[in-house]
């Protein structure tokens, strides 16, 4: 038996290496219909109604410079036509991704959005996808702290950016989201990037057939 000795730098490199977690896990839908890499650690929230809407939500650390405190990436499927109630009252419906973009855009974010990127077309996944970046302000309570700004009068506003990728399917449509602000964005853009880089799509949609 041949044994082998390892300068002590090396010894502690080795035992910090197997302690040190990893920055990305991949994460798999509960339909089996996608996966890609998500930050580790982060916590998932599951949404669904049925094979027509789907919402994972990937919320990670306390950050002040996000709205309430809480960053986030997330992963929706929406099916033509289908109708989804909304959690603060109301319906939507989308006839399909350039439809979701147009009624999001107007109707989201309204007359003060503005293109950080405009709408263009990307690869994700093997397929043709829509990207945007859209900045807009919102109001929302005097008594919010995180990842709003107060202007002279004492209106509070959070001043969104968010970076959205739209994927068409037969079926219906992916939206990749990263809902931040104007200040936090940089901080986790890599994170977005790195879920849309590696997203993989194996069905068409939650309960449409596979691909080959």
């Amino acid at each position: 038996m041949v044994k082998r000795f390892l300068p002590l730098a090396a010894v502690f490199a080795l035992a910090f290496a197997a302690c040190k977690p990893p920055k990305y896990i991949e994460y798999r839908s509960a339909a089996g219909d996608f996966s890609c890499d998500v930050p580790y650690a982060w916590q998932v929230f599951y949404d669904e109604a049925g094979s027509d809407y789907n919402n994972y939500t990937f919320v990670g650390p306390f950050d002040p410079d996000f709205y309430r405190g809480a960053p986030s990436l997330s992963v929706r499927w929406y099916a033509r036509d289908s109708v989804h109630p909304l959690p603060l009252g109301g319906e939507e419906s989308y006839r399909d991704a350039d439809d979701f973009i147009a009624k999001t855009l107007s109707e989201l974010y309204g007359e003060q959005a503005f293109l950080e990127v405009p709408v263009r077309d990307v690869q994700v996944s093997g397929f043709v996808a829509k990207h945007f970046v859209v900045s807009s302000p919102m109001a929302v309570g005097r008594d919010t702290v995180y990842g709003a700004a107060r202007d002279a009068e004492g209106n509070v506003a959070v001043l969104r950016q968010h970076a959205y990728i739209v994927l068409p399917m037969d079926n219906g449509f992916y939206v990749l989201t990263y809902p931040a602000t104007r200040v936090g964005f940089k901080k986790h853009e890599v994170l977005f990037n790195a879920l849309v880089n590696t997203f993989k799509v194996y069905r068409d949609g939650p309960a449409g057939p596979g691909f080959r």
